[in-house]
């Protein structure tokens, strides 16, 4: 019994060095950072990107070639796009609302809210607009793609694009531009008191309106910007929100 005891206390001292080799400062209490490219556990290159199909601003589209850009250009791998009426397939990242299940949990909230979520090994990209989404891919391709960390399963990340900048000026441009149709809008949800033998007098939503505007013109962070149909009572709105950076507007 004695020899056995020496034996198993030899056995412990002479482990005690490579301990003290592996961990020179002491245990590591800190978990460790897991890096590389998967989406829920899932190699990244297993995935194609699935985008909703807006017919009148492809705001998307562009957050969906945004992100297949950052993909190429970090994890060196080339993901796929296609529209949200292909087939349906396990891995898919979705931006925007493409109709599937895992779709719509941002019900509320301000009209640049956006949500980063997994759902069923799934990553919903989404937003409550359009500009919301491209903000959300951004939010996307700075935490994580141009990391190389590993998106979790469990990712519920939230945010918002107000006065930040969602676009980054083209290589090679001195200007950054920004085109819009602002009265292109349905008129059926204004109550029939703002209107007089079927004009319309005042439109409430004006207020609103130029406050959203004129966060989209922070975000995108335009060095000129022209708004088609903008009128003189618009601009009224819209002109103290945006000054001193942009001192005059012009009406047409």
């Amino acid at each position: 019994m004695k020899t056995k005891s020496l034996l198993l206390l030899a056995a412990l001292m002479s482990a005690i060095p490579a301990c003290e080799e592996k961990n020179p400062d002491g245990p590591n209490t800190e978990p460790p950072v897991e890096e590389g490219y998967k989406i829920a556990g899932t190699q990244i290159e297993d995935f194609r990107i699935v985008y909703d199909v807006d017919e009148t601003e492809g705001i998307c589209k562009d957050a969906a070639m945004a992100l297949r850009k950052a993909i190429k250009e970090y994890a060196q791998t080339d993901v796929q796009l296609y529209a949200h009426s292909s087939r349906e397939t396990e891995h898919e990242i979705l931006i925007g609302d493409c109709g599937r299940k895992e779709n719509g949990s941002l019900q509320d909230g301000d009209s640049f809210d956006w949500q980063l979520k997994c759902v069923n090994g799934k990553l919903c990209i989404e937003g409550r607009s359009n500009w919301a989404v491209m903000g959300a891919a951004k939010a996307l391709i700075d935490k994580y793609i141009s990391l190389n960390t590993n998106v979790p399963a469990e990712l519920e990340l939230k945010g918002s694009c107000r006065n930040a900048y969602i676009f980054d000026k083209p290589a090679g441009t001195n200007l950054r531009l920004l085109d819009y149709n602002i009265w292109a809008y349905d008129k059926s949800t204004i109550p029939a008191g703002f209107y007089a033998d079927g004009v319309l007098l005042y439109d409430p939503r004006n207020e609103n309106r130029s406050k959203d505007f004129a966060t989209v013109i922070k975000c995108t962070g335009p060095d000129v910007f022209a708004f088609q149909e903008y009128s003189s009572a618009m601009s009224e709105r819209l002109e103290p929100l945006i000054v001193p950076k942009y001192m005059r507007c012009i009406t047409s």
